[in-house]
Formats: structure tokens, C-alpha cells, sequence
């Protein structure tokens, strides 16, 4: 009925007006007026978001060594809720990035070693460029059967590139020698969400 017809431009009462736009794929309400709209998106569907974890192979990799490497936490896909965002290389433990914006990253490591004072350390790497805090928390002393350890890191990052690759860089801050993941699968892990 004619009646019932809303018109954007002769009423100015368009406040809590709700539309779907499809540039953005979400809903969106007018929290402003006709005339000065002010367009609220709402989440219909939980932030996209990729968890990986180690793999048996990332088990025997000493990651107590004097240069950064890539943290081998990548080689198990837990899950991955938007492909075209996230495209994970479990050969060089990189995460893809697809769309620019901010993200948590939440990273857990599990270590064990029969060295005494080792210390790895662990920070975020976009494109091979560390950034962001350290976890330096992984001290194992190996005394009175203390062989075992963990880093936790969380970061909240921008990511300013189309397809910027997201790592995680370990490294030796102490006594030198052998120190690997922890044997359980799974332990060790990345988490990533698009806020």
C-alpha cells in the first residue's frame, strides 16, 4: 500500500531506518537522522579468524638457535574461517594476510630442553619484520627435573598491505644449546582474528 512507503527525502524521521548494504555485506541501522545519516554497521556473523598448530615435524626443530627463525607452530590447519582472508604455508610458517585492517593475534609456545639456563624468546613478524613486545617468559633451568617451559604473546596489529605474511620469529636469549617444542601435537599454537 502507498501509505506505507518510507521516503528517504521527505521524511526526516529515518532513525533506527536498518538496511543491508551489499558493498559492506552487513546490515547497518541509522543512528542518525534522513538528512544526516549516520550508518552503524551490525555484526550478523562472528569475525572471520585461522588457528594453527605445531605438527609433528615442527617437534625436532631446535628453536634455541642464535638467529630468528619462523616458530614451526604452523603445520597443523585447526581451522580456517575465511579462506580468501587467511592462506596459511605450513613450509615456511607464514599466515597471508589478504585484506588491510587490525587484528589479535594470540600465540602459545610449549618448550622443553635438558640444557640448563636456556631463555628462546618469541616476537611477531610482519613480512619478515619483527614488531610489536616480546614473550620472554620461556627460562628453563633444567634443575630438579625443571625441563619444561612456555611463551604466551598477544598483539593486537594493523596490517597496512594486501597480503602482508604474518610470522612468528623465536630466538635464543641465554644459554646456548638444543631446545624444541614441547612432544605434545597441538601445544603450541597461533590464533589470528580480524577485528
Amino acid at each position: 500500500e502507498q501509505n506505507n512507503i518510507f521516503d528517504l527525502e521527505t521524511d526526516d524521521s529515518g532513525t533506527g531506518l536498518i538496511i543491508y548494504n551489499t558493498d559492506d555485506e552487513e546490515f547497518k541501522i541509522n543512528i542518525g537522522t534522513s538528512s544526516a545519516p549516520n550508518w552503524l554497521g551490525l555484526k550478523t556473523t562472528p569475525n572471520p579468524s585461522v588457528k594453527c598448530s605445531v605438527a609433528s615435524g615442527g617437534l625436532s626443530v631446535n628453536v634455541n638457535t642464535d638467529s630468528a627463525i619462523n616458530a614451526p607452530i604452523m603445520g597443523t590447519l585447526e581451522w580456517n574461517d575465511d579462506t580468501d582472508l587467511f592462506n596459511v604455508n605450513t613450509s615456511d610458517h607464514t599466515i597471508t594476510i589478504a585484506k588491510t585492517g587490525r587484528y589479535i593475534i594470540t600465540v602459545n609456545i610449549a618448550l622443553r630442553s635438558v640444557v640448563n639456563n636456556i631463555a628462546p624468546e618469541i616476537r611477531l613478524a610482519i613480512n619478515g619484520i619483527e614488531t610489536g613486545g616480546y614473550a620472554s617468559t620461556g627460562y628453563i633451568s633444567n634443575i630438579d627435573g625443571h625441563d619444561t617451559s612456555s611463551l604466551h604473546l598477544t598483539e593486537v596489529v594493523t596490517i597496512d598491505n594486501i597480503d602482508d605474511k604474518i610470522s612468528v620469529r623465536i630466538k635464543r636469549t641465554a644459554a646456548a644449546g638444543i631446545a624444541r617444542l614441547r612432544p605434545e601435537i597441538g601445544r603450541s599454537n597461533i590464533y589470528i582474528e580480524k577485528l
